[in-house]
């Protein structure tokens, strides 16, 4: 079994480091693509390249919600396709295992199913903005992140500019899906990816002006792949959008936790729970910037791996983490299918 892990880092070079270390074993690669828009140095300081540790060349400026995530991830894949591999498992720097090295190389032994979350957009409609409408997350004056006048811009546009603009109609073929954009996938479904992209060039254009491509593009590929009887829970998501009308799809919760798919775990409920003392912390993001709060959860949890994590405000937990895998048996067991 061999693994390859592709990390997208950007802000974070100890952290990253701290992960690769985690993840270090023998037969295990590791390609980082860093955000053109950073220096590089303070990373490859933090982690010098080896043997096992390569640094993609192909370094794109990357945007939140942009197609330039896209292109951030296809540099991984091309670089990925040329090493040899079973799978390959997407992380970012604010990422963290919650197995062993040993437990997570038993999983994969068992040669899982391709481990992606998804759903079609008609059972999601209100992702259907992000095929509708014309969003241009690449253009720094009205990404919101970047700043506050960019953010104020990007409202404007958002609440009514955009709808001036025609309508966008999505290309023929494939049946829309979309999903997290965390996965572990086979080296065939990484090969049939860029294949795919390489036979469709203008689908890649078409979506450089959708919303957050990154969560719907590679997806849309994969559920419409011959192979797609190999991604996991497809005949359970089959049966479950069949069995309710569409308003009852629209309404629901998600078939299975999202969790159940890529087995990472995130919190996404929005809800703070209490401090340690038990004051009230407010709100937290979504996802939630995991802390000591989280410890129960992420060590009884099904997952693989956890985010988001950052350097300073998760240190403590990370520490409690990895001692919990250095010492506690049940670090090494397996993740059951759901």
């Amino acid at each position: 079994m061999s693994l390859i892990y592709l990390i997208s880092a950007y802000r974070q070079p100890q952290q990253l480091a701290r992960l690769v270390t985690r993840l270090q074993q023998p037969g295990v690669r590791f390609l980082i693509h860093v955000d053109g828009r950073v220096a590089i140095e303070p990373f490859t300081d933090a982690l010098p390249e080896r043997a096992n540790v390569q640094f993609v060349r192909d370094r794109q400026r990357v945007y939140w919600k942009g197609f330039s995530q896209v292109r951030m991830m296809l540099a991984l894949l091309r670089a990925a396709q040329t090493l040899p591999f079973s799978y390959a498992i997407y992380l970012s720097e604010a990422d963290y295992p919650l197995r062993t090295n040993s437990a997570i190389n038993h999983f994969f032994e068992q040669q899982p199913p391709e481990l992606i979350s998804y759903w079609t957009f008609t059972d999601r409609p209100r992702w259907g903005h992000k095929l509708r409408y014309y969003y241009f997350h690449d253009t720094p004056w009205i990404n919101p992140r970047q700043s506050q006048v960019s953010y104020r811009l990007f409202r404007l546009y958002n609440r009514s500019v955009k709808y001036l603009l025609p309508r966008r109609t999505p290309p023929r073929g494939p049946i829309p899906y979309g999903g997290s954009e965390y996965f572990s996938l086979s080296h065939q479904a990484i090969t049939y990816l860029i294949d795919y992209v390489n036979r469709h060039p203008f689908r890649l254009r078409w979506y450089r002006y959708s919303d957050s491509p990154i969560e719907h593009f590679f997806h849309t590929i994969l559920l419409n792949a011959p192979f797609r009887n190999r991604i996991i829970h497809v005949d359970d998501y089959q049966q479950w959008s069949q069995q309710l009308t569409a308003s009852e799809r629209a309404a629901s919760a998600e078939m299975l936790p999202e969790q159940a798919f890529h087995f990472r775990y995130m919190d996404w409920s929005g809800l703070d729970g209490s401090g340690l003392d038990g004051s009230d912390l407010g709100s937290r993001e979504r996802p939630a910037v995991l802390d000591e709060r989280d410890f129960t959860a992420l060590t009884t949890t099904n997952a693989l791996f956890a985010r988001k994590f950052d350097g300073d405000r998760s240190a403590v937990l990370l520490d409690r983490l990895d001692q919990w895998l250095n010492t506690n048996p049940s670090a090494s067991r397996l993740p059951l299918f759901c």
